[in-house]
């Protein structure tokens, strides 16, 4: 082989070699830029997606970018119905690069309904995967032929859009020549779909949350109403016992007065239990009628000096902080914007209930302490008696809700459900933990320097 020859095959070499690597650089250039392109369309769809309010903008804009994205002409969006036939209705939502061409195209599928199965968008629907058609003119399966090939249609693809694993939409595209299937623009539109779907999911999860919203304000409403009949029929039967309750235990207290000695043993104690009986009823009579009107009663608020409000309290209870041998000591307390006549309620409940529930051998003795919580003021009323299980301090401000016996304690079981009641109308909130400083409880509430918007019962 002479010199020349052997320098024309390496140059053909050469030739060669370059030719492969520009065919390479322009495969990879034109990979990048599909991908490229294919990454705008699916953010693009994605943008459109999260600005629709419901699935229809969103599938109008899906239509007109993807027709976009493939160069194909026509567009168009099916509904399946939502019960179990799952029939699908054309929504009207097109993506036409020339509508008066296609115009027997639309009609005929203006007037279509199809069954899960039937014609291409009923089989996408069935499967749930999409389904390709390289000339829907000879396509068996493809019931608007004539009317393709009136509008100079040739191929055909769909695929479906789910929610929760069920197809809900279906989108089919077609365009003026055959086109042999693409299987990564079929997994590009799986994309696609996933993300429709997500619409779809996000105003399903909205309709249930308005539908819950709209229960629980009937529910609300409702229980408003049974609360203020129930209410009303506690503070009206309430008042209604509370005269002839009276008479009762006055005529027992006569019959003990005036013929004590004429009973015996037996009918001395029966008396005397009915006597107790009575004045425990009476005593939860009264209860019941200040809880009501702690709820019903208009709020009278204005500056008032707590102070003041506890010391008028103490005077009340001096008789049993005298007979329990009891101290209650007072820190600086503050003006606040309050109802005083119910704010003094919750000081006497809570004061009262800090000299009963006392250890034995041991002076009960109560501190009253205030300061600054945010925007108001935070009340400790502190006690040094036998404390509370932790397990109990929500259950304590329900209704009727004892930790004692009657034998081992006296009450009504409304008085930390009165406080409870009037502090929320307040605006603020009550609690109760373990004293900090040794044995006993720590009552806390709160009262907002604002007056409140509402009068929560």
């Amino acid at each position: 082989m002479t010199d020349a020859e052997r320098l024309e095959r390496r140059l053909a070499r050469e030739r060669r070699a370059r030719r492969e690597a520009e065919a390479i650089t322009e495969a990879s250039a034109r990979d990048a830029y599909e991908r490229e392109r294919a990454l705008t369309l699916l953010a693009e769809v994605a943008s459109a997606a999260n600005e629709a309010l419901d699935l229809r903008p969103a599938l109008e804009a899906a239509l007109e970018r993807i027709c976009r994205y493939t160069g194909w002409t026509t567009g168009h969006a099916w509904m399946r119905d939502e019960d179990e036939e799952g029939l699908l209705h054309p929504l009207g939502v097109w993506s036409l690069r020339d509508p008066d061409r296609v115009l027997a195209f639309c009609q005929a599928t203006k007037s279509k309904v199809l069954r899960p199965g039937e014609g291409l968008p009923g089989h996408v629907a069935a499967s749930g995967r999409s389904w390709w058609s390289e000339d829907v003119i000879s396509d068996p399966m493809f019931q608007r032929a004539e009317a393709a090939a009136a509008s100079g249609l040739r191929a055909g693809f769909a695929f479906p859009v789910q929610a929760g694993g069920i197809v809900v939409a279906v989108l089919e595209f077609y365009t003026d020549v055959p086109a042999p299937p693409d299987q990564p623009l079929m997994d590009l539109m799986a994309n696609v779909g996933t993300l429709l779907g997500q619409v779809v999911e996000r105003e399903r999860s909205r309709v249930r949350l308005e539908r819950l919203a709209e229960a629980l304000a009937g529910r609300n409403a409702e229980l408003q109403r049974s609360n203020a009949e129930l209410e009303a029929f506690a503070y009206a039967a309430s008042h209604d016992l509370s005269e002839p309750l009276r008479m009762v235990t006055s005529y027992l207290r006569v019959l003990q007065r005036r013929h004590g000695d004429e009973l015996d043993d037996e009918g001395t104690q029966l008396v005397g239990h009915a006597v107790g009986g009575m004045d425990r009823m009476r005593a939860l009579i009264d209860a019941l009628l200040d809880f009501s009107r702690a709820g019903r009663t208009p709020l009278s608020l204005r500056d008032v000096d707590i102070r003041a409000v506890v010391e008028v309290t103490l005077l009340g209870l001096q008789a049993r902080i005298e007979e329990t041998h009891g101290h209650v000591d007072l820190g600086a307390l503050p003006h606040v914007h309050a109802d005083p006549v119910q704010l003094g309620r919750v000081f006497q409940n809570l004061i009262a209930n800090g000299l009963k529930f006392s250890r034995p051998d041991v002076d009960p003795s109560v501190t009253v302490r205030a300061e600054r919580n945010g925007s108001g003021w935070r009340f400790d009323v502190t006690d040094n008696g036998i404390g509370i299980d932790p397990a109990q301090g929500e259950k304590i401000f329900q209704m009727f809700h004892r930790l004692h016996t009657r034998d081992q304690y006296e009450g009504t079981g409304l008085g930390l459900a009165l406080c409870e009641r009037v502090i929320k109308r307040h605006g603020g909130r009550i609690w109760v933990e373990a004293a900090p400083d040794g044995p006993g409880s720590r009552f806390s509430f709160t009262i907002p320097d604002e007056r409140p918007h509402s009068s929560p019962r």
